[in-house]
């Protein structure tokens, strides 16, 4: 398919939940771009859930144990450091940077190797779109402690943004290698980022995967992600049916009616296939 034919299907995030991993981020796939697989211009609203920050509600240390968000190591922090940290995942969670800039300076100096300090310090540079400090300290939060799982999707988020994309498959393969179901988000990352990158079989496990994690819907884009990497496959009928899968999630999509253009397309092209 010539490179002139190609789209940009766009997934903006938008900031309802925690640290701001939704600060302006968005996600660019390379749509496909024939008449049966033009892309929607339109953006996707995705949540951010709470379970993607660089604390989590469960303070037992058999749950950080488990690799679901922080090891053991990191929770073994002194208290004073640990309501500092707390304290500015809250300021960071009502936007208030300041507080939440004191607060993490306070608790790094009472205790310089907190992890947990270091990655919500990188979530605060993110929120203000300073993506090297925010790099810097993610990365610094992995090298104390390389079960720091959110710093890992952090990273690739930033990378996400450049359209580094085999730099976001790896970050994400890292994460979800330690633990596949405690950040479903990076397995949605992930295959984005293997569809930019040509690698549809991979792209599509992830996004299957993503689909088996998602029962809420909550990034019902996931389904048209798919339909694309489907029509790239040749499964046209595959396709067709993820996009339908999507209009019965959202009927009311400010983009539903390019979607459906879309499915006719495609169905076209089903229809061609099988003569």
């Amino acid at each position: 398919m010539a490179q002139g034919a190609l789209q940009k299907r766009t997934i903006r995030v938008n900031r309802q939940h925690r640290l701001g991993l939704a600060a302006a981020v968005v996600f660019l796939a390379t749509g496909v771009g024939s008449e049966a697989e033009a892309q929607t211009k339109s953006p996707h609203t995705v949540s951010i859930s709470r379970s993607e920050a660089c604390i989590t509600a469960d303070p037992s240390p058999e749950f950080h144990a488990s690799g679901t968000a922080v090891s053991l190591a990191s929770m073994l922090v002194p208290k004073k450091a640990r309501q500092a940290y707390e304290g500015a995942d809250r300021a960071l969670t009502q936007g208030n940077f300041l507080a939440a800039q004191k607060d993490l300076d306070r608790a790094l100096f009472n205790y310089p190797n907190s992890a947990v300090a270091r990655c919500l310090m990188g979530a605060l540079y993110e929120e203000q779109l300073q993506l090297d400090r925010a790099f810097a300290e993610y990365s610094e939060a992995l090298r104390v402690d390389s079960k720091m799982l959110p710093a890992y999707l952090g990273l690739a988020r930033i990378a996400f943004r450049e359209q580094r994309w085999q730099e976001v498959a790896g970050r994400t393969n890292q994460l979800v290698t330690i633990n596949p179901i405690a950040f479903p988000a990076a397995h949605l990352y992930n295959a984005v980022a293997n569809f930019n990158i040509g690698d549809f079989a991979a792209a599509e496990k992830s996004a299957r995967r993503y689909e088996s994690l998602d029962p809420q819907h909550e990034r019902p884009q996931v389904y048209l992600l798919l339909g694309d990497i489907l029509a790239r496959e040749q499964d046209f009928v595959g396709a067709v049916q993820q996009k339908r899968i999507f209009l019965m999630i959202v009927p009311a999509a400010p983009n539903a009616k390019e979607i459906r253009k879309e499915i006719r397309g495609l169905e076209r092209l089903s229809g061609s296939a099988r003569k």
